[in-house]
Protein backbone atom coordinates (compact mmCIF):
# COMPACT_ATOMS: atom_id res chain seq x y z
CA UNK A 1 0.00 0.00 0.00
CA UNK A 2 1.24 3.46 -0.61
CA UNK A 3 2.14 5.91 2.03
CA UNK A 4 -1.48 7.94 0.93
CA UNK A 5 -3.63 4.81 1.17
CA UNK A 6 -2.29 3.72 4.15
CA UNK A 7 -2.98 7.54 5.26
CA UNK A 8 -6.60 7.30 4.21
CA UNK A 9 -7.00 3.97 6.02
CA UNK A 10 -5.90 3.83 9.68
CA UNK A 11 -5.06 8.13 10.19
CA UNK A 12 -8.13 8.40 11.21
CA UNK A 13 -8.74 6.09 14.05
CA UNK A 14 -5.43 6.61 15.74
CA UNK A 15 -3.09 9.35 17.12
CA UNK A 16 -1.17 11.35 14.59
CA UNK A 17 2.06 11.73 16.33
CA UNK A 18 1.62 7.88 16.71
CA UNK A 19 0.69 7.58 13.29
CA UNK A 20 3.67 8.71 11.93
CA UNK A 21 6.26 7.83 13.91
CA UNK A 22 4.62 3.73 13.39
CA UNK A 23 5.21 4.68 9.67
CA UNK A 24 9.05 6.17 10.12
CA UNK A 25 9.39 2.63 11.48
CA UNK A 26 7.81 0.54 9.23
CA UNK A 27 7.59 2.44 5.81
CA UNK A 28 10.39 3.89 6.61
CA UNK A 29 12.45 1.49 7.88
CA UNK A 30 13.89 3.83 10.98
CA UNK A 31 15.11 2.35 14.21
CA UNK A 32 12.90 3.63 17.29
CA UNK A 33 16.45 5.46 19.02
CA UNK A 34 15.97 7.57 15.09
CA UNK A 35 12.40 7.75 15.85
CA UNK A 36 12.28 9.08 19.25
CA UNK A 37 14.98 11.62 18.63
CA UNK A 38 13.15 12.79 15.57
CA UNK A 39 10.14 13.41 17.73
CA UNK A 40 12.42 14.53 20.51
CA UNK A 41 10.35 12.09 23.02
CA UNK A 42 12.60 8.95 24.71
CA UNK A 43 13.40 5.62 23.74
CA UNK A 44 10.52 4.09 26.12
CA UNK A 45 8.33 6.12 25.64
CA UNK A 46 8.41 5.90 21.35
CA UNK A 47 9.10 1.97 21.81
CA UNK A 48 5.92 1.58 24.54
CA UNK A 49 3.86 4.30 21.64
CA UNK A 50 4.51 1.89 19.13
CA UNK A 51 3.86 -1.12 20.86
CA UNK A 52 0.42 -0.07 22.02
CA UNK A 53 -0.31 1.26 18.59
CA UNK A 54 0.09 -2.20 17.09
CA UNK A 55 -1.34 -3.93 19.27
CA UNK A 56 -4.72 -1.46 18.26
CA UNK A 57 -4.53 -1.66 14.59
CA UNK A 58 -4.11 -5.42 15.03
CA UNK A 59 -7.35 -5.91 16.76
CA UNK A 60 -8.79 -3.25 14.10
CA UNK A 61 -7.53 -5.49 11.53
CA UNK A 62 -8.89 -9.03 13.17
CA UNK A 63 -12.49 -7.01 13.49
CA UNK A 64 -12.42 -6.39 10.11
CA UNK A 65 -11.83 -9.67 9.43
CA UNK A 66 -14.76 -11.08 10.93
Amino acid sequence: ASDENVDVMYSDIVNEEDFEMLKMIVLGNCTVKETAEYFDVTYESCRKRISRLKQKLKKILAEEEE
